[in-house]
């Protein structure tokens, strides 16, 4: 089985974009377990930009590929493995690495792309959708009937949190940070009331928290039932900033708070140079005055609060390839991909998903030819 030279983006070291680049190497044959896939899409993940910037302790530090899912084709495969065949279309993740033109991936996490969906959706579908499943089903627990709250539900993992939601026969209430954004979500879940989606306050505004409370309680008056009278049964939060107390305080007791995320501290640009001090100086006050729990009075709370980070689950064969199977038996609809851009163009995506001004999902083009090998 023969190498294949790629394209791939690497970064040379951590801190600033501009040490990523678009370079050639070689790659070698696929292991046993693994198969080789001509990569068609790839996702954008905040992990991806972290990692870049190396705010990231899952990541690595020198020399890393980012890239956490992907679709394509299968170019190859290795020994021991079984049910694919060269040329068959592709989607899967991985722990980075997906910014390439090929790639080697284990097979166990590498699914056959719905015969309706494009490599587009593909390669938003795994990542954030298996972060927000694992989330809300061991995690949160979370059953029909039941509530939740969603940070940030215009982006990849708030829209595919609602499309559970749907499946499940959860009610939930959803935050996003314009107008816009809100109308965007509900064009695309027209079951939800208008107070269901919240326009959340400007970052550092007066009285940020007291504004968010009445949201938030207009919400569970919208929805009704044992949400109005206790609260939610579960958060989702992947901002982990000055909201956190409110969404904690209109968390039931017996609920669950589920963290996976720190959006809210992400830089607008690089962390070095001149710019690069103030983006130190910003991460640090918000590092000063971010939230912290009293142990000592979480048992009268009755309340759990949950922080994982998928990355460290990629390892976990045994149990993550049945949850990819459990998530994609939910027959979703397919990801919305609302930002498509050249693969040339991989750092100007990343700055573009740092304004914080994307809905859906941001992928890269690879390979924009439905042609297969």
């Amino acid at each position: 089985m023969n190498s294949v030279v790629r394209q791939v983006w690497r970064g040379s070291k951590a801190g600033d974009l501009k040490y990523l680049n678009l370079v050639e190497d070689t790659l070698g044959p696929p292991a046993p377990r693994e198969v080789r896939v001509r990569v068609k899409a790839a996702g954008l993940n905040f992990a991806d930009v972290f990692t870049v910037l190396g705010l990231y302790s899952a990541g690595e530090k020198t020399d890393f590929v980012p890239g956490l899912e992907f679709s394509g084709v299968i170019d190859a495969f290795g020994d021991d493995v079984e049910g694919f065949r060269v040329g068959e279309r592709v989607m899967g993740f991985r722990r980075f690495g997906a910014y390439a033109t090929y790639l080697n991936v284990v097979a166990d996490y590498v699914r056959p792309l719905p015969a309706s969906w494009s490599f587009d959706e593909g390669a938003a579908a795994l990542c954030q959708g298996i972060t927000v499943f694992y989330a809300m089903r061991k995690l949160a627990d979370i059953q029909r009937g039941d509530s939740l709250m969603i940070h940030s539900v215009a982006g990849g993992c708030g829209l595919r949190a609602l499309a559970i939601c749907d499946k499940l026969g959860v009610d939930a209430v959803g935050t996003v940070s314009t107008p816009a954004k809100a109308k965007f979500v509900l064009d695309q879940f027209p079951r939800l009331k208008s107070e269901q989606v919240i326009v959340r306050p400007k970052a550092g505004s007066w009285g940020e928290s007291a504004t968010f409370s009445k949201q938030l309680q207009a919400a569970r008056d919208a929805i009704g039932g044992k949400t109005q009278e206790e609260g939610f049964q579960s958060v989702l939060d992947s901002l982990l900033g000055p909201l956190y107390w409110p969404g904690w305080e209109h968390t039931r007791r017996g609920g669950r708070y589920v963290i996976f995320g720190a959006a809210s501290m992400t830089p607008t640009g690089g962390l070095s140079g001149v710019s690069g001090l103030l983006n130190w100086v910003r991460l640090a006050w918000q590092w000063i005055w971010r939230p912290r729990l009293d142990l000592l009075n979480m048992p009268p709370e009755n309340k759990a609060v949950f922080g994982f980070n998928l990355i460290w689950m990629t390892d976990k064969i045994e149990s993550m390839s049945p949850l990819v199977d459990e998530m994609l038996a939910l027959d979703l609809p397919p990801p919305v991909v609302g930002h498509r851009f050249p693969f040339q163009q991989c750092r100007e995506a990343m700055q573009t998903f740092q304004l914080g001004k994307t809905h859906g999902k941001v992928v890269l083009v690879v390979n924009d030819s439905d042609e297969l090998i």
